[in-house]
């Protein structure tokens, strides 16, 4: 046993506190010496238990304990050995010491506590889960680390083929043995097997476009063989080859031609009989391919986008489509660069293509252009779906006067036919949700009736203001099909519901899939008409009478809707109620205000007049560059998600643009436009790095001007199966952003990066990049096992290579020493010990008598026994009382010759109390006289007749004595 400090030097302050004590002791002098120094020696030791308190005073103890832990390999290298693995576990804990605590620990990617540590612990098998598609020996390392005590000699146990291919465990058993923990290894040889795996597919990082590159294949094989493989394009199969195998490396030389732009993804793929292990089948890898940006313009029969598509030739790869003609998968549109909607109406599109461009602009990075017209924005039927979430615009107007009500009557055919419908869905269904999304639209200050016709009118809703919504929807509830068709009626039935209310705008929808009447129209129209009451028509399918819709939204002064696809209606009806409270065409001309600086404008002074625009509302976010004279938006853009949008809220045809289209900087403006929606510098100012391994992956960026971007750089990782997940880059130092993630399937992550501009949409851009995620090397058939590593790590660890179960526990363990911290016990001592000096300082204690007593404690012959409990304390008492007397006889000599010194003269009656007490101290001495004889004698009758009459005279003196002290 030793003892230990932690700061020893505070030790120093005891000699000085005991000096100190010393020297206010001796100032105030006690009557008995002993007393004093008693108190003293009391006062310095707790002095010195403090001192040792506060120094941090340890009792070191050698530890005779010791607790293993195995570290046993559950990965999939060694799945065959899983049995021998426990065996030795098992057989190992059989030698163990009684006292010694053993643990279990299993590892693959991670490691978990399979049996805790315990004296009693019995272990038959691995019972825990972990992931096996890794070998982590550091995880294992460190989570033993953890759970080991740290006042018992210690030790880990590996059993594994230390085939090490995530963390770093040199550097833990380095770290584990400096605190006492020796490492032993039981090398186990990895599984054999005739596995055949592709090992690595090699293609240049980038490429031209139309460019011709090699793509090898390495495939290693433990047998010659045949087998199938597979090289892939894009996950499309390109070519598939019958290959003869043979022992070790084989090589194949693929060749494949740059056909279009961005990340093109390959991946080989071995088809062989009798192969085991599926995960190292497949390997994949990437290239960039660089190319001239491709763009699709949508446009009408009209040809609305003829006069941009000339300026734009010669800079870009151009792809003009119908709007039935667009493709609508995200595999076909992520292939472009950046979109144009040339006064295209929302209801031309497919719901797939619009879902799909919102995706690529906000994932892929890709552009987005819309150009206005009478069939684009608000009249295009935008608001409420994905166009209106990527443009910098809102479809709803602003209100620069009060607003007029609308009255609106919707007279819905709901004959046997409307009972029909495409996928289990009839059209009245979708007609009744139509009009639900027509209540929603309106405020409570608007009318709606609705008509629900067939070959009778029917009121399913009179018209009435829109104060109670839900009572209206459970009314569109109720409509049910059957019956033939007459139009006719319900429309004069709306017309006269609509000329009663106060509505500032009246607006009739009217829907049929079939035929009706032919005549009988005129009249009602001519009062429509002149009730200022408009008509709009929706012929759904090709049994409707077309002509006749024609003719009645045109004699209406409404709009004619055709659809075949029923899933319309609802966006019909929504646009339609929309419209026709709102007023969105200006037909005007006027010089556009700049607003704010963008590089769209960059090299641009002077801009010409436009005649007319469809207005919107700008988002809270959007930059306007250009606006009208009542403040709306003709040029915005904006940042969504990766991507950029600008709308252009005038045409491209020269209806509004004949000025704007042969100016002559006309060609600059649309393409700064263009240019700055594809973010042509994405691929300039940066470069990235990205890894993969060991389940963990990074892309780090370097960009230059750090000064000009944020402290991160969003986005986000689409895995293997297309999977999303958000994705962020933190500054790691000026200029470089760094991110991690994590995988769990091999394959090409792409990740699809914004970097954000301080200020604002300036000098942001969006970077695609890769990174191929190799399988696992746990999978990969050259690694056999490292025997070699298994040796760096016993010597880093201080421990053996272990050959037998039974050498386990035989092995010198590092010593342990066990400090005890005596903190609190001597504080404990130390208090104890001041309650006791404060006691005898407080206590008024004669120390000479009870020396004394002590001493004829210890003189043989005298039974304080049998004297009893009262005699013993009369005696005490006389003896107290004698002693009293005698000092008081001091004194009073004193003072007798104090006053013979100065007179002379003696009192008589002090005389004759002098005398008293001289013949009081004859007496007393006699009695002690005899006492000291009694105790002699050897007689014991004799010696307790002689201790009665001691007692006796005693008592008769203590009387005298009290009445003399009275006097």
């Amino acid at each position: 046993m030793a003892f230990s400090f932690e700061n020893i030097w505070l030790l120093m302050l005891w000699p000085i506190a005991v000096t100190f004590t010393i020297f206010i002791s001796l100032r105030h002098k006690l009557k008995s010496r002993g007393k004093q120094m008693l108190l003293i020696g009391l006062r310095s030791l707790v002095l010195l238990l403090l001192c040792l308190a506060i120094a941090g005073t340890s009792v070191v103890t050698t530890a005779n304990k010791a607790s293993t832990i195995f570290l046993l390999d559950a990965s999939d290298s060694v799945s065959k050995q899983r049995g021998l693995i426990e065996e030795f576990t098992v057989e190992a804990i059989k030698h163990k010491d009684r006292n010694d605590s053993v643990g279990v620990i299993a590892f693959g990617a991670n490691a978990s506590i399979d049996a805790s540590l315990s004296e009693q612990m019995s272990f038959g098998r691995l019972e825990s889960n972990v992931n096996p598609a890794f070998t982590d020996v550091e995880g294992a390392l460190s989570l033993a680390h953890s759970i080991l005590p740290f006042n018992e000699k210690k030790r880990v146990v590996i059993v594994s083929d230390c085939n090490e291919n995530s963390g770093n465990a040199l550097k833990q058993v380095r770290l584990m043995k400096n605190k006492g923990i020796t490492t032993d290894v039981y090398f186990v040889s990895a599984d054999t097997n005739e596995d055949i795996q592709v090992s690595k597919i090699s293609l240049p990082s980038n490429v031209n476009k139309n460019e011709k590159f090699d793509i090898e294949v390495v495939v290693n094989s433990p047998k010659d063989t045949k087998a199938t493989l597979k090289l892939f394009s894009n996950r499309q199969l390109s070519v598939k080859n019958e290959i003869q195998l043979t022992v070790g490396e084989n090589r194949f030389l693929f060749t494949d031609v740059a056909e279009q732009g961005g990340i093109v993804t390959y991946s080989a793929e071995i088809e062989a009989v009798d192969d085991r292990i599926s995960h190292n089948n497949k390997v994949e890898g990437y290239t960039t391919v660089k190319d001239v940006p491709h763009v699709l313009i949508i446009q009408n029969r009209t040809e609305s986008a003829k006069e941009l598509v000339s300026i734009l030739r010669d800079t870009l790869v151009i792809d003009i489509k119908y709007p039935e003609q667009v493709p609508d998968t995200l595999d076909e549109l992520v292939k472009y660069d950046a979109f144009v909607l040339a006064n295209i109406s929302a209801e031309q599109l497919s719901d797939d293509f619009i879902e799909n461009l919102e995706n690529v602009i906000k994932h892929q990075g890709k552009g987005l252009l819309v150009t206005g017209g009478d069939q684009s924005y608000a009249l295009g039927g935008y608001m409420m779906t994905p166009l209106e979430t990527v443009l910098p615009v809102k479809m709803d107007i602003k209100q620069k006067e009060e607003e007029p009500n609308l009255g609106l009557v919707l007279v819905i055919d709901k004959s046997g036919s409307m009972g029909v419908g495409n996928y289990g869905v009839s059209k009245v269904e979708l007609a009744k949700e139509a009009a639900i999304r027509s209540t929603e639209i309106l405020s409570d200050k608007d009318y709606l009736g609705i008509i629900a016709f067939d070959d009778a009118v029917k009121w399913v809703l009179k018209t009435e203001k829109m104060i109670d919504k839900k009572k209206a929807q459970n009314a569109i509830g109720t409509i049910r099909a059957g019956g033939g068709t007459q139009i006719v009626p319900s429309l004069e039935e709306a017309y006269l519901s609509l000329k009663e209310t106060d509505a500032k705008l009246k607006h009739i929808i009217l829907l049929t899939d079939g035929q009706a009447e032919r005549s009988g129209y005129e009249r009602v129209i001519k009062d429509i008409r002149e009730a200022d009451i408009t008509v709009s028509t929706v012929a759904v399918g090709t049994e409707a009478d077309i002509m006749l819709m024609k003719a009645l939204a045109y004699a209406g002064n409404g709009r004619y809707y055709e659809t075949d696809e029923t899933t319309d209606i609802p966006k019909i009806f929504a646009k339609e109620t929309f419209l026709a409270g709102k007023k969105y065409l200006n037909n005007l001309t006027f010089m556009p205000e700049y607003t704010s600086f963008s590089d769209i404008l960059k090299g641009i002074d002077a801009i010409p007049e436009l005649d007319g625009y469809v207005a919107s509302t700008p988002k809270d976010t959007a930059r306007v560059i250009l606006k009208s004279p009542e403040s709306d938006p003709i040029l915005s853009s904006w940042q969504y998600g990766l991507g950029r949008t600008v709308a252009w809220t005038s045409d491209v045809q020269g209806i509004w643009t004949n000025k704007w289209m042969q100016w002559g900087s006309s060609s600059a403006f649309w393409k700064n436009i263009m240019s700055w929606i594809i973010q042509k510098n994405i691929n300039e100012g940066y470069m990235i790095e990205s890894r993969a391994e060991a389940g963990n992956g990074s892309i780090t960026v370097t960009i230059q001007d750090p000064e000009k971007y944020g402290t991160s750089i969003k986005g986000v990782l689409i895995n293997p199966l297309g999977e999303k997940e958000e994705l962020e880059l933190r500054t790691e130092a000026p200029g470089k952003y760094s991110g991690a993630f994590s995988y769990v399937q091999s394959g090409v992550y792409l990740a699809d990066l914004i970097v954000e501009g301080l200020q604002g949409d300036v000098g942001s851009y969006s970077i695609s990049t890769a990174t191929a995620v190799p399988y696992s090397p746990e999978y990969d058939i050259r690694l056999k096992g490292d025997e070699a590593f298994a040796l760096r790590l016993v010597n880093a660890g201080g421990g053996r290579l272990l050959s037998s179960p039974k050498d386990v526990f035989k092995g010198e363990l590092s010593e342990v020493k066990d400090a005890v911290d005596m903190t609190i016990p001597l504080l404990i001592i130390a208090l104890l010990l001041l309650m006791l000096d404060i006691t005898l300082r407080r206590l008024n204690i004669r120390w000479k008598v009870l020396l004394n007593s002590l001493r004829i404690k210890s003189q043989p012959g005298v039974d304080f026994v049998m004297l009893g409990l009262s005699g013993f304390k009369n005696r005490l008492s006389s003896i107290s009382d004698t002693d009293k007397k005698l000092s008081q006889k001091t004194r009073m000599e004193q003072d007798k010759k104090k006053f013979q010194g100065n007179n002379k003269i003696i009192d008589e009656k002090s005389s004759q109390e002098l005398q008293a007490l001289s013949r009081l101290e004859r007496r007393e001495k006699k009695i002690m006289d005899t006492h000291n004889s009694m105790n002699k004698g050897t007689n014991k009758d004799n010696n307790k007749g002689d201790n009665s009459s001691s007692i006796s005279h005693l008592d008769i003196l203590l009387r005298e004595k009290k009445r003399n002290e009275q006097k």
